[in-house]
């Protein structure tokens, strides 16, 4: 059985997260990272790895998703210093 959950978009829309789904996502962040800079996608790579860490299912999928964590979290940091 797949690991899956739900997550509520900012307009109150619903969809289902699953280690398929966040893959998509983070090829599409990584798309608009290699397009924008990883600071412009920093806050959509920090909820796709909160998405990826809330459905891990192993420990190579979690320190993954920690580390993918850190990174978007850097990049905010930077982001909002150079403002």
């Amino acid at each position: 059985m797949e690991a899956s959950g739900s997550v509520r978009y900012r307009r109150g829309i619903m969809r289902v997260v699953t280690p398929t789904s966040i893959a998509e996502q983070l090829s599409r962040v990584r798309r608009a990272a290699e397009a924008f800079g990883l600071d412009a996608v920093a806050e959509a790579l920090e909820r796709t790895a909160q998405e990826a860490l809330a459905v891990a299912e192993t420990e190579d999928d979690e320190q993954l998703a920690r580390q993918l964590l850190a990174v978007a979290r850097q990049a905010q940091v930077r982001r909002v210093l150079h403002r």
